[in-house]
């Protein structure tokens, strides 16, 4: 698959939902990865830190008047702990460490694989030319390999920014496609992007929160998280797709010893 093509298809789009009335509070973006042969739906947590909204899939398909949405129901996501050796970066020793302050920008979810969300056709302008991304379903994301960033690689990611939301109903948007970005500074949780030009407006980016970051390979290295909050810098954060596996593989796979029975 080509990478564009790849990096479009991989970005599940969501809706905000405010839950009294189930009109429209933003949007976002989310990626399905099959980790160990089970499937995650990973976002940030930003996209779904307020109690009184909730994340739906939006399955590219309509109903009446409105899109069709998937309810996905409440994510996990891993508090900021403080190592109780600061030499240790052993996330087995963070949970055995002090109380939480706050949370890290991460949310995630064991899901069955969906078959019904539909990848509209587009057609994406490049600097070399329109790319075609055709009509079919969305794909997700193989996350069990393990591989080194490359600083010399390019980077890209997707999503639909600007919404135009009248009546609580989404009635149009704009879509952002990146491509050829660099990678400047592998942090402990995040990844450091230079775009190459100043980020000049927030709005440009906003609903990519949560979307798959691609290297040239085609290779998932993180989740946009966020931006400069000073918009003449050029830099965008992703969350570390491996510290991602990391915190998924504490929350759904780690073996808890078991208590022997009381007598």
């Amino acid at each position: 698959m080509n990478l564009i093509e790849n990096t479009v298809t991989s970005c599940i789009h969501l809706l905000i939902l405010k839950r009294h009335d189930r009109t429209l509070a933003g949007i976002g973006s989310a990626v399905i990865i099959r980790y160990k042969d089970r499937y995650f739906l990973c976002t940030v947590h930003h996209n779904i830190r307020n109690p009184a909204t909730m994340a739906c899939i939006a399955t590219g398909r309509t109903n009446g008047e409105n899109s069709e949405t998937i309810e996905i129901g409440d994510f996990s996501y891993v508090e900021k702990f403080s190592l109780p050796d600061p030499t240790s970066q052993s996330l087995t020793e963070i949970l055995e460490g002090e109380q939480p302050s706050d949370t890290l920008d991460i949310a995630f979810r064991e899901i069955s694989l969906l078959d019904n969300i539909v990848q509209q056709r587009r057609v994406i302008p490049t600097p070399d030319g329109d790319f075609e991304v055709p009509a079919g379903g969305k794909s997700y994301v193989i996350a069990d390999d393990d591989f080194d960033f490359d600083t010399n690689s390019a980077y890209s990611f997707y999503g639909r920014v600007r919404p135009a939301i009248i009546d609580g109903k989404f009635l149009d948007f704009e879509e952002n496609l990146i491509t050829g970005i660099n990678l400047i500074e592998v942090q402990d949780l995040f990844l450091k992007f230079d775009l190459g030009r100043s980020i000049v407006d927030h709005s440009n980016f906003r609903g990519c929160s949560g979307a798959p970051i691609f290297d040239f390979e085609g290779r998932f290295v993180g989740l946009v998280s966020g931006g400069s909050r000073d918009v003449t810098l050029p830099y965008i954060y992703g969350f570390r797709a491996d510290k991602l596996k990391e915190f998924i593989e504490l929350t759904y796979f780690r073996e808890f010893p078991t208590q022997p029975p009381i007598e």
